[in-house]
């Protein structure tokens, strides 16, 4: 079957011989650029279907990337929230030591004074670290915009909502907990309520309602401060699983892209050359295929 089916003058010849060595010079011409540079697409009119799936994936990368940097600053804060927390734990622990000491049968005034000042001293390590601050905002004071989570005194002045971070397409998770699901809300088991009691009562040498109530209300605390921390821990493990996923999920998506954009060097000069041999077959057949003009003698 010929290439230019049915009967054609010289000039409408002519036309498509011309036509066709115009897109042979253009289809050698988006090869070579495409040698030189690497790269499939180089303009936009290349392959626009390709175009558009690039530009896609772009954007769907685009938003991986934010995630992920969401999920990692997520990860830190909530490291920093379990490192406060077990630290809080400890020193908690010593109070507890504290007040067995107390009750041991050898106190005296002098001993229980000194025991509800180490007592106090805890209280204000444990209240700094209720304080604890990842890029100047306190974790435990649920995004409320307070310089701190709790006054001098251990009262709260944070908000309700603990802080979360956007991981997904409709996807929040924790960041931390509020300072009420760790250190107890009002009432006589919150954390800094019970330690002030602790101080006091060992102060006055009421070491009966120290092992008593006071004990009590202090494993009620370590019991609440305990079930933030393992919290944490579930938060931290969730916000890692998303950003190792998201990770993959970039890797993938650049290896995608670069499978539309990217070039495979040999296949490229092979069509190329193909495309180079075509093309000189082609001006050979035009210059058979029309006659010199006129204008060929007179030039």
């Amino acid at each position: 079957m010929s290439m230019f089916p049915g009967p054609l003058n010289t000039a409408a010849l002519s036309s498509r011989l011309v036509g066709y060595l115009s897109n042979a010079q253009q289809t050698m011409g988006n090869l070579e650029q495409q040698v030189a540079t690497g790269k499939a697409l180089t303009l936009p009119s290349s392959n626009p279907v390709q175009v558009v799936n690039t530009m896609s994936l772009d954007a769907t990368l685009t938003r991986a990337k934010q995630y992920s940097t969401n999920a990692q600053d997520g990860s830190a804060m909530l490291g920093m929230a379990n490192n406060a927390l077990t630290q809080v734990m400890n020193q908690v622990q010593q109070v507890r030591t504290l007040v067995l000491q107390a009750g041991n049968g050898t106190s005296t005034s002098t001993s229980n004074s000194a025991l509800a000042q180490q007592v106090t001293s805890i209280k204000n390590t444990i209240l700094n670290l209720a304080n604890t601050s990842y890029l100047g905002n306190p974790i435990f004071a649920g995004g409320s915009g307070s310089s701190n989570a709790y006054d001098s005194n251990g009262n709260y002045l944070g908000g309700v909502n603990a802080p979360t971070r956007t991981v997904g397409a409709g996807v929040q998770l924790p960041a931390s907990v509020v300072g009420p699901s760790a250190f107890g809300t009002t009432g006589s088991t919150q954390l800094f309520t019970v330690l002030s009691q602790i101080a006091s009562n060992l102060s006055s040498g009421a070491t009966s309602t120290v092992l008593g109530s006071d004990l009590t209300n202090l494993d009620t605390a370590i019991s609440t401060l305990s079930s933030a921390a393992a919290q944490v821990g579930t938060y931290y493990t969730q916000m890692q699983s998303m950003s190792s996923q998201l990770n993959q999920t970039q890797t993938q998506l650049i290896t995608q892209i670069q499978n539309i954009q990217n070039v495979n060097p040999a296949k490229v000069i092979t069509q190329l050359q193909l495309q180079q041999s075509s093309y000189q077959e082609a001006m050979w057949a035009t210059s058979k295929a029309i006659p010199p003009s006129l204008s060929t003698f007179l030039g």
